[in-house]
């Protein structure tokens, strides 16, 4: 069933794999500070560029997940491999971001578990300083702020680098494991550097 099929049928939060047509939607209606911290760190100028990139480079070796309320694309995200050892994680959405980040948790674990059978000892990301929410997830899923890029950004605009070492993703998957166990929230410290 396509994600249009689903808008019709009026669906709940439901998880799918990546999809072409819906993260190219998504990518034309992501939130403005998405769209700023993106643009102005990847090569992509336009929509079709940040969808070209993530399903090439998803493709080519990494995962991906969107979250649909309703049945309409309101986040994405997923893991691609940079070089042996080391992967970039992403993410981004609509207005309604948050509410499809939470049916990410099971795949979040998922993502976790695959990126250390593909020999992972690095994942990281750039995000823009202004992107609070953008900083909180991260932390929230384990990633530790590892430095300061100043002027990174096209724009001179400074990002934060965020990172897991494969330590960390083991961790996260036992925080997980363990959460589920007890029905809690696996939730990682709060750690900025």
């Amino acid at each position: 069933m396509s994600w249009v099929d689903r808008i019709v049928h009026n669906k709940p939060t439901e998880v799918h794999g990546l999809e072409w047509h819906a993260l190219q939607w998504l990518a034309f209606n992501m939130r403005e500070i998405d769209a700023r911290e993106i643009y102005g760190n990847q090569p992509a100028t336009t929509a079709f560029e940040v969808t070209a990139l993530i399903m090439h480079e998803t493709a080519k070796c990494g995962v991906g997940h969107m979250a649909y309320i309703n049945g309409r694309p309101v986040a994405a995200f997923g893991v691609f491999k940079m070089w042996d050892g080391v992967f970039q994680v992403w993410s981004f959405g609509t207005d309604e971001y948050a509410q499809g980040l939470a049916s990410f948790r099971q795949k979040w674990r998922e993502t976790a578990a695959w990126l250390l059978a593909e020999g992972c000892h690095r994942l990281h990301c750039a995000s823009l300083v202004d992107h609070v929410e953008s900083r909180q997830f991260l932390r929230m899923l384990g990633a530790r702020c590892e430095s300061t890029m100043v002027g990174y950004g096209k724009d001179g605009s400074d990002y934060l680098m965020y990172v897991w070492d494969k330590e960390a993703l083991q961790d996260v998957l036992r925080k997980i494991v363990e959460s589920a166990a007890t029905g809690t929230t696996a939730a990682a410290p709060v750690q900025d550097g």
